[in-house]
C-alpha cells in the first residue's frame, strides 16, 4: 500500500528542487545583467529592478528553508515567467544595455576621436 504522506512529502521536496532550480537561473540570469550594467552606462532604475529580481529569486529559491515555506504552483510559475522574460530579452544585453537602459550621454561621448565607446560597450571605434 502506498503511504499518501510520504508520496505527499515526496512531492513537496520535488516542488522544492524545481522551484530552487528555476530561481538560480533568474538570479544567475540578474548576474549576467549585473556584469553589462555600471552606473555610468544605465540608469538607475533598471540596476534596482534588477537587484530586486535578484533579491526576490533568492528569497523565493530558499524559502522552504529560510521561511518554512513550501513552494506551490504560483511560485513556480512566477519564477518560470520571470525566466522566460529574461530569456527573451537576453539578445538584447549581449553587448552592454539595450539603448532603453542606458544613461545619459557622458561628457566624453562628443570627442572626436575617442575609443570609450568600446571600453564601455557604446558605439563603435573612432
Amino acid at each position: 500500500m502506498i503511504d499518501l504522506h510520504l508520496l505527499a512529502y515526496d512531492w513537496r521536496l520535488a516542488l522544492v528542487i524545481v522551484n530552487w532550480l528555476l530561481c538560480s537561473m533568474v538570479g544567475w540570469a540578474c548576474l549576467c545583467r549585473f556584469a553589462a550594467m555600471s552606473r555610468h552606462t544605465t540608469r538607475r532604475r533598471y540596476r534596482v529592478a534588477y537587484v530586486a529580481v535578484f533579491m526576490a529569486a533568492t528569497l523565493s529559491g530558499f524559502s522552504w528553508l529560510w521561511f518554512g515555506e513550501w513552494p506551490g504552483p504560483g511560485q513556480l510559475s512566477m519564477a518560470a515567467a520571470w525566466l522566460a522574460l529574461l530569456g527573451v530579452n537576453a539578445g538584447n544585453w549581449t553587448n552592454g544595455p539595450p539603448e532603453y537602459a542606458k544613461s545619459a550621454p557622458d561628457a566624453f561621448d562628443d570627442l572626436p576621436h575617442h575609443h570609450w565607446g568600446s571600453i564601455v560597450g557604446r558605439g563603435k571605434d573612432s
